[in-house]
């Protein structure tokens, strides 16, 4: 077998990350993939290391392939490519307590599409969710869909906003709703009201809220950032798919 089989592999491994009973597992299980594909160029007429290279290549860059193998939960996941895991989780996908991402998935979760208890991005869904479409109980976003609702255009149960369309409304711009105030709508709408107290908080506290976001947004993109660099710089020194 060519030695070039190997050191592909320990390349891999680099970037996966994985703990020892795991790494051995993976590695077998990657090297019999490899070394089924080099046999087949071999039978194609290919030497043994054009037959090596070819199947290198057609597995992909370490870079790539290590970032796809699973790795424990940790407390923090920085992530370059692939999807991070762990309490707080930072990544093109994310899935954690605290997850940043393109797609970010826990119970906070702030990413493209976030899906969350807590969700704020270009589209948030969760509980409370605070996005450009945002879907949710308690939503607030230039399009906002839910329970209790308040953005640029509103539509939920209990609405507030610049468009409003609701069952019951709590003020806007133009406006259309079933029941001019809670006290003329059923019970089932009225046992809503008690969110209204989460819209009040939201508004007093927004400057404070929005401060705590820009932090938390900051402190993920920095923490991206001084991980990207070091994934670049480690992946530079990979000849194997140069």
């Amino acid at each position: 077998m060519s030695k070039l089989a190997p050191l592909y592999l320990e390349r891999v491994f680099q970037f996966a990350e994985l703990d020892p009973q795991e790494h051995r597992e993976k590695w077998d299980e990657l090297e019999d993939h490899l070394l089924s594909s080099i046999e087949a160029e071999k039978q194609a007429g290919l030497g043994d290391e054009e037959a090596t290279l070819k199947a290198i290549r057609k597995m992909g860059h370490p870079q790539v392939i290590g970032s796809r193998l699973s790795r424990p939960w940790r407390w923090l996941d920085v992530r370059a490519t692939g999807t991070a895991r762990g309490f707080v989780a930072i990544g093109p996908k994310a899935v954690g307590v605290i997850a940043f991402g393109g797609y970010a998935r826990g119970f906070i979760a702030i990413g493209g599409l976030s899906i969350g208890v807590i969700s704020n991005g270009g589209l948030g869904i969760g509980l409370f969710s605070w996005s450009g479409l945002s879907l949710a109980l308690i939503s607030y976003g230039g399009l906002a869909l839910g329970g209790v609702t308040w953005g640029g255009l509103s539509a939920g149960i209990l609405s507030q906003g610049g468009f409003v369309t609701a069952l019951v409304s709590r003020g806007g711009g133009e406006v259309h709703s079933f029941y001019k105030s809670m006290a003329a709508a059923p019970e089932w709408i009225q046992s809503f009201a008690v969110l209204e107290k989460v819209m009040y908080w939201v508004n007093v506290y927004s400057p404070v809220l929005l401060g705590l976001y820009v932090v938390v947004v900051l402190a993920c993109i920095i923490l991206q950032n001084l991980h990207n660099k070091r994934w670049n710089k480690t992946s530079t020194e990979s000849w194997l798919m140069d």
